[in-house]
């Protein structure tokens, strides 16, 4: 069980044009999880597979579904978790270090309160597939080190917010969903007795969100929204450092 502080958990929808409406009187929410993990090791090297499951008796659902309202209210319905990962670390010597992972998580709650409706949905914002692809090489004595992460992100369902259609019906909602995208980061590192020197890029690719705020000129009026960010805002960044040692 654990109670839900809505304001300082959500605070990022709340940047917006958006009329909060809270519609009951808030419960505890109340979770059953189950679980299992598998650990397989050999020398240095492991694989760890992981699955587990929540289902929600209760839950404070966060509605922002309907483009002029932030909704909360108590859970009418379904609501549940299914996670799965699968995690591969090798290090064939004492030079490499390699990581391959896989993690699939569905989300889904019961939506449509606010106009007497029942609908079981994907949770926003959350992507059902995520790759991760780690390397890390090192020269003898640690001279010079080398490490690159690729990192694989699913579609992931968004709220379409444009007029055309019936935003008080759950019912005839089209769903939308963000595209999935590939982030990559790397950086260089030589080492010194006292010190580090390294340069790093992250984002390499230079995915970005495009016009991650809505209305942004017009913050006042119905259609601003600030909390539909679901990817990189900033593009690829390139930066230098120095680390010191001290005993």
């Amino acid at each position: 069980q654990r109670s839900p502080f809505i304001f300082a958990e959500n605070y990022g929808n709340l940047v917006s044009s958006r009329q909060v409406v809270i519609l009951d009187n808030l419960k505890p929410e109340i979770s059953w999880n189950i679980g299992t993990s598998i650990v397989k090791e050999f020398g240095k090297s492991n694989i760890v597979f992981d699955v587990y499951r929540t289902n929600f008796q209760n839950q404070t659902v966060i509605d922002a579904e309907h483009k002029s309202y932030l909704y909360f209210y108590n859970l009418e319905g379904r609501s549940f978790t299914n996670s799965a990962q699968i995690e591969l670390n090798l290090v064939p010597n004492s030079r490499w270090e390699l990581k391959f992972a896989y993690r699939y998580l569905q989300v889904k709650q019961t939506l449509g309160k606010p106009f007497d409706q029942k609908v079981l949905l994907d949770k926003m914002y959350v992507n059902r597939d995520r790759v991760l692809m780690n390397a890390a090489y090192a020269l003898p004595y640690d001279k010079w080190k080398f490490d690159i992460t690729f990192q694989w992100n699913g579609k992931r369902r968004i709220p379409e917010l444009k007029d055309g259609f019936d935003h008080n019906s759950y019912l005839s909602m089209p769903i939308v969903y963000a595209p999935a995208f590939l982030n990559i980061n790397t950086q260089i590192t030589k080492t010194f007795i006292k010190w580090d020197a390294y340069l790093g890029i992250e984002n390499l690719g230079n995915f970005t969100q495009k016009d991650p705020i809505l209305n942004p000129l017009k913050p006042f009026e119905e259609n601003f929204d600030a909390g539909m960010a679901w990817g990189p805002i900033v593009g690829r960044i390139i930066y230098v450092g120095i680390r010191y040692k001290i005993k």
